[in-house]
């Protein structure tokens, strides 16, 4: 099987996620897509997240085509959630799956920085596509070449702009956030008084 893995904090989970996930499933012919929130992310381990009980339903309310599945898979895992220890076990668990990371551009051209970043590497297919209007395709195509060694799939697509900070800043400021999250997602939020002041 072709499965997609596409991690982060989902704090909240937003269209943009969606947009991602969805566009390289299709053009990536995937089975499905793993949703894997993270405990504690290596690169925010200093920030105070949602409970995961919260950003774990999220997930599943924004979530809902088929081809996507949400794990807990990190969740359950002490420590920080190093994406090598997450695909060693998916690995163990089907070994002959084709693996593919979801990321954006913001991910990739730090990628080399990532913990154990090459193994990653050996275990999966790294796939990403600009997040930014004025981001330059040939300088992200440059580092995928010549820093990470050849072999990413970059996906030359317009993007999705869409913050996870600005959605918390703005709904902390009572602002509307309609339309940048999946409707039951918005909902959640409202019933659950996440993101507002005194309630972060």
């Amino acid at each position: 099987m072709r499965i997609g893995i596409l991690g982060g904090t989902f704090d909240p989970p937003h269209k943009g996620h969606l947009y991602l996930g969805a566009n390289f499933a299709r053009a990536l012919a995937l089975d499905r897509v793993l949703v894997i929130p993270a405990a504690v992310p290596p690169h925010k381990a200093d920030k105070k997240l949602t409970s995961d009980a919260d950003r774990l339903e999220m997930c599943r309310l924004a979530f809902d085509d088929p081809v996507f599945e949400v794990t807990d898979l990190e969740l359950r895992r002490a420590g920080k959630s190093y994406t090598v220890d997450t695909l060693a076990l998916l690995k163990k668990d089907a070994p002959d799956d084709d693996f593919y990371l979801l990321i954006g551009s913001d991910m990739l051209l730090y990628f080399d920085q990532w913990y154990r970043w090459r193994e990653i590497r050996k275990m999966c297919t790294l796939c990403s596509f600009s997040r930014s209007e004025d981001e330059d395709y040939d300088r992200l195509a440059d580092y995928a070449g010549n820093v990470l060694g050849g072999g990413v799939l970059l996906l030359d697509q317009p993007p999705m702009e869409i913050s996870s900070t600005e959605i918390r800043r703005r709904v902390r400021m009572g602002e509307d956030v309609d339309e940048l999250l999946p409707g039951a997602v918005a909902e959640y939020i409202r019933e659950r008084g996440l993101y507002r002041e005194g309630n972060e």
